[in-house]
């Protein structure tokens, strides 16, 4: 929309991946091996007392990793694959130029596409790279 309507960069630029934070220090930012939080940094909790990876999985039974309440309890196998998932554990990212990036993307994205948590939620980083550089940069005209 953007590319259409440029006037919209006026009021709102998005982060355009790295592009923003390129612009505003003048350098790239630190290597995103994770950009996915669940069970890192990031838990959900229901009301019926199930624990969860992120809240996008909040709610679906199956995927439940234990409970705290009324009891505790850790589905500790599950919640292992979450804790490894980074590009070093994702083999589809293991040849990916833009891996450090985009971090190998949401786990339950492509949890949901391909039934394995450590696959690769690829982002279109390369076209995000390309309007973040023409919104954030002026080009040369000479």
């Amino acid at each position: 929309m953007t590319k259409n309507h440029s006037h919209i960069l006026e009021f709102y630029k998005p982060a355009y991946s790295v592009s923003k934070f390129l612009s505003e220090n003048g350098e790239l930012p630190e290597p995103l091996f994770d950009s996915c939080p669940a069970c890192k940094t990031e838990w959900a909790f229901d009301y019926t007392g199930k624990i969860y990876s992120c809240t996008a999985t909040v709610g679906k039974t199956d995927e439940s990793l234990g409970t705290f309440y009324p009891e505790i309890s850790r589905k500790e196998s599950v919640i292992e694959q979450w804790e490894t998932r980074d590009v070093t554990s994702i083999p589809g990212c293991s040849e990916c130029p833009v891996q450090l990036a985009c971090g190998g993307g949401c786990g339950t994205v492509a949890r949901n596409r391909t039934g394995n948590i450590c696959s690769a939620d690829c982002r279109p980083v390369k076209e995000l790279l390309e309007l973040g550089f023409s919104a954030y940069f002026e080009s040369d005209p000479g």
